[in-house]
């Protein structure tokens, strides 16, 4: 009954989580924007350090995109209690790629290799914090 209980609150949970990314990704500047712009120079974000933009946007920017991603890296295997860490990985990397290429078609924002290589790092965080701390504590409790 318990873990019953546990499992429906974590798919809720997931469900929220999923809304939050729609809504913070793709939709962050309401529906019609028609915002359409392609980065596919990797590791951009380090020249914005130095140059002349403010450099707290860039770190909202870079610390955001990383930090999005780690409650994924959670929250996938503790859904899918046999996968293993290279799908987990694979799985965080798929959505950040189908984020950027919806974002790209359908002109809701600018379209960036950096926030695809900083999701999938912070999935790949969670990940490891998942498989390395939480693991043993979910499984107690379920």
């Amino acid at each position: 009954m318990i873990s019953t209980i546990i499992s429906i609150g974590l798919w809720v949970i997931t469900a929220v989580y999923i809304l939050a990314l729609l809504k913070i990704i793709l939709f962050k500047y309401g529906f019609a924007t028609e915002l359409r712009s392609l980065n596919l120079k990797p590791f951009s974000f380090v020249t914005d350090f130095f140059s002349d933009e403010a450099i707290d946007v860039v770190l909202k920017n870079v610390l955001g995109n990383f930090a999005l991603f780690i409650p994924l890296g959670i929250l996938v295997p503790t859904l899918f209690k046999n996968i293993s860490k290279k799908k987990v990985i694979f799985i965080c990397f798929g959505v950040s790629l189908s984020f950027e290429t919806i974002q790209y078609i359908f002109g809701l924002g600018a379209s960036d290799i950096d926030d695809l290589i900083l999701n999938t790092l912070g999935g790949i965080i969670g990940t490891l914090l998942y498989f390395t701390f939480l693991k043993k504590l979910i499984t107690k409790q379920m």
